[in-house]
């Protein structure tokens, strides 16, 4: 499973044994995470609050890309 925090990482557990397993990216976003996702790829959708919305790998937890919405107090909650 894959939880975003307050503190802009995301993190990595497992709910079988309640372990964690890592966490990501190094460069933290700001603002924290709102919502998280998983694509169909595999990958890992963000949208952050401060309406940064980024695709990370799910192994690694590297941000592939992303992307900032340009209107000024912007926060991503929902990715459907």
């Amino acid at each position: 499973m894959y939880v975003g925090t307050t503190s802009g990482d995301v993190l990595q557990v497992s709910l079988r044994n309640a372990l964690f397993k890592a966490a990501g990216p190094k460069t933290l976003f700001p603002k924290g995470i709102e919502c998280t996702m998983l694509a169909p790829t595999g990958d890992i959708l963000v949208g952050t609050g401060d309406g940064t919305i980024a695709l990370m790998s799910a192994d690694t937890l590297r941000v592939k890309c992303q992307c900032r919405l340009s209107a000024s107090d912007t926060r991503v909650t929902s990715l459907v």
